[in-house]
C-alpha cells in the first residue's frame, strides 16, 4: 500500500486520466455489444430507471438514430490498427491484422521479420483490439463536439436546409406547453452559429492560401467584431498584436466549429516574409505530417478527425449527409420554392405552381408571435413591439382576434365600451382610444410571467432587441434551462 497526498502528487492526474479512460472504453464496448432496439422503444426505456443493459441499448439506439445506418458501415465490425506513421486502417481479424503488418513492412522495404516486428511496436498502443464501431462510440464519449461540428459543416454548405429546419423546429417548439432542456439547448447555439459562419463567408477559406494581411482575412476580423456576429458565436477576435496573429487564430477557431483545422504554415516572399496557411484536407499530403516525420514520431490519433481521408471521418460524413438529405426529401415541398435548394441540383422535379410564401408566413419569429397571441390569457403580458404585433395579428383568425379584443377590454373597461361601439378588428382603434394600454403592451423591459413564454416569442437566430434594447442570457441562465429536464443520452 502506498500513501500519497492526492492533491499534490504529480502522478495522481495521470492515474485519474487512465482510470477514466478505462471506464470510457468499458462502457463503449458494452454499448457496441448491446442489442439493437427500435428508436421508439428506446424513447420509452429512456424515461424509465432500467437496468444497465437497457441503458446501453438506449444509448446505442440514440447513436444510430443520430447517424442513420452507421452500424451498417463496412468498418463497424473491423478492428482498428495503425501503420508506422500512425494512420488508421481497418482489418477483419487478428490473423488478418498480422498479415496486414507483414505486408506493410515488406512493401516499405523491410527485408526480414525483425524489421516487421519493430514496426509492429507502435500498434500495441491501440486499446485492446478496438473495433471501428467501438472507436466511433469512443469518439462520441470523449469528443462530443466533433459530430456536432460535422453536422454544422454540412448545414453551412446547405444553408437553405439549415434555415428551413430551424424555422420548422421553432414553430413546433413554440406550440408546446413546456420547455425541455434538450430543445432549449439546441435553440441556444444551433442555427445562430451557422448563420454567423455564413455571414463571415467561412467556406471561401476551404481553398487557397492565406496570410494575416490577406484582404479576406482582414475583412473576416472586421466582421467578427460586429455585434450580431459576436453574439451569435459567443466570441470575438483577440486584441491586435504585432504581426496580427490574432487574425489567423480567429480563422482557426472558426474552422474548429465545423471540424476543420489549418495546416502548418509555409513562409513566402523575399522581404517581409509571411506565413501562409491553408485548410488541412489530406493529412498524408500535409506539411504537418512532415514535422512528425522529421521527429520520427507517429501522428497522434487526435489528427484522424481532421483528416478528410480518414475512414472514420468519411463514415460520419456519409451518415450525416444521409440524415439531412432524407430530411430534405421528406420536406421538399417546403424547400423547393427556394432557388438555392440542393434538391434542384439532384434532379427533383419542381412544381410550376409552387410560389414563394409571403414574407410574414416564412418568418419563424412572426409565426411564434402569432402562436403566443393565440394562447395569451392576460393582455398585460403582451410585450411585443407594435410592428411585431401587427405582423402576428395578420396570421390570427377571427375568433382569435375577437378573444384579444375581449382581453383588452378586461384590462380597461373604457376599451370594452369602445369595442362594442366599434366592430372593426383593426388594432388601430385601440391605438386611438387606449394609448395607455398600448404603452403597457410595448413597454421595454417588462417582466415576463413565465420564462418559457419569453423563449417562445424570441424565435430568431439569437435573442434580439426589443426597440433597440439588447436582451441576452448569461451562462447561468442557460444552465438553469438545461436543468429543466433529464440530460439526453447521446448528445
Amino acid at each position: 500500500v502506498e500513501e500519497v497526498e492526492w492533491e499534490i502528487c504529480p502522478q495522481t492526474g495521470e492515474w485519474e486520466k487512465e482510470a477514466f479512460d478505462t471506464i470510457q472504453v468499458t462502457e463503449v464496448k458494452e454499448i457496441f455489444a448491446a442489442k439493437d432496439i427500435p428508436f421508439d422503444e428506446a424513447q420509452k426505456l429512456k424515461r424509465k430507471d432500467g437496468t444497465k443493459e437497457e441503458r446501453r441499448q438506449v444509448q446505442k439506439a440514440f447513436f444510430v438514430k443520430r447517424l442513420p445506418e452507421i452500424n451498417q458501415w463496412d468498418g463497424w465490425d473491423k478492428e482498428v490498427v495503425t501503420d508506422e506513421e500512425g494512420f488508421p486502417a481497418l482489418v477483419e481479424s487478428q490473423q488478418n491484422r498480422a498479415s496486414y503488418f507483414c505486408s506493410l513492412a515488406l512493401s516499405r522495404g523491410a527485408e526480414n521479420l525483425a524489421m516487421s516486428l519493430l514496426w509492429l511496436m507502435p500498434f500495441q498502443e491501440m486499446d485492446d483490439s478496438m473495433k471501428g464501431g467501438e472507436f466511433l462510440l469512443y469518439l462520441n464519449k470523449t469528443n462530443r463536439n466533433y459530430i456536432s461540428a460535422l453536422e454544422r459543416f454540412w448545414l453551412l454548405q446547405n444553408f437553405d436546409v439549415a434555415y428551413k429546419r430551424h424555422e420548422k423546429q421553432w414553430f413546433t417548439f413554440s406550440n408546446k406547453d413546456e420547455l425541455s432542456k434538450i430543445e432549449a439547448q439546441k435553440r441556444g447555439t444551433a442555427f445562430n452559429t451557422i448563420w454567423a459562419l455564413k455571414e463571415l463567408n467561412l467556406l471561401q477559406f476551404m481553398e487557397g492560401e492565406w496570410c494575416a494581411d490577406s484582404p479576406e482575412i482582414i475583412e473576416l476580423e472586421k466582421k467578427g467584431h460586429g455585434e450580431d456576429i459576436a453574439m451569435a458565436l459567443g466570441f470575438v477576435p483577440e486584441q491586435v498584436r504585432e504581426g496580427n496573429p490574432q487574425r489567423i487564430e480567429y480563422l482557426h477557431k472558426l474552422l474548429r466549429l465545423i471540424g476543420c483545422r489549418l495546416d502548418s504554415p509555409v513562409k513566402r516572399g523575399t522581404e517581409n516574409r509571411q506565413r501562409f496557411y491553408q485548410v488541412l484536407t489530406s493529412l498524408k499530403e500535409s506539411k504537418l505530417l512532415l514535422k512528425y516525420q522529421k521527429k520520427k514520431e507517429p501522428i497522434p490519433r487526435s489528427l484522424w478527425w481532421d483528416d478528410w481521408e480518414s475512414p472514420f471521418r468519411k463514415a460520419l460524413t456519409e451518415a450525416i449527409d444521409k440524415k439531412f438529405t432524407l430530411w430534405a426529401v421528406e420536406n421538399k415541398q417546403e424547400l423547393e420554392w427556394n432557388p438555392e435548394s440542393p434538391l434542384e441540383s439532384q434532379g427533383v422535379e419542381i412544381n410550376a405552381d409552387t410560389a414563394p410564401e409571403p414574407e410574414t408566413h416564412k418568418n419563424p419569429k412572426t409565426l411564434a408571435d402569432a402562436v403566443f397571441l393565440s394562447k395569451v390569457q392576460d393582455w398585460g403580458a403582451i410585450t411585443l413591439s407594435q410592428e411585431r404585433f401587427d405582423k402576428a395579428w395578420e396570421l390570427l383568425n377571427e375568433t382569435e382576434r375577437d378573444r384579444l379584443w375581449v382581453l383588452s377590454g378586461q384590462q380597461n373597461p373604457e376599451v370594452e365600451s369602445t369595442i362594442e361601439a366599434q366592430p372593426t378588428n383593426s388594432i388601430e382603434c385601440v391605438n386611438e382610444k387606449s394609448s395607455d394600454i398600448i404603452e403597457v403592451a410595448v413597454k421595454v423591459g417588462a417582466r415576463f410571467k413565465r420564462f418559457s413564454s419569453y423563449l417562445e416569442r424570441e424565435v430568431i437566430y439569437t435573442i434580439k432587441s426589443i426597440q433597440d434594447n439588447l436582451v441576452e442570457f448569461s451562462d447561468g441562465v442557460w444552465e438553469t434551462i438545461e436543468g429543466l429536464s433529464e440530460y439526453q443520452f447521446v448528445r
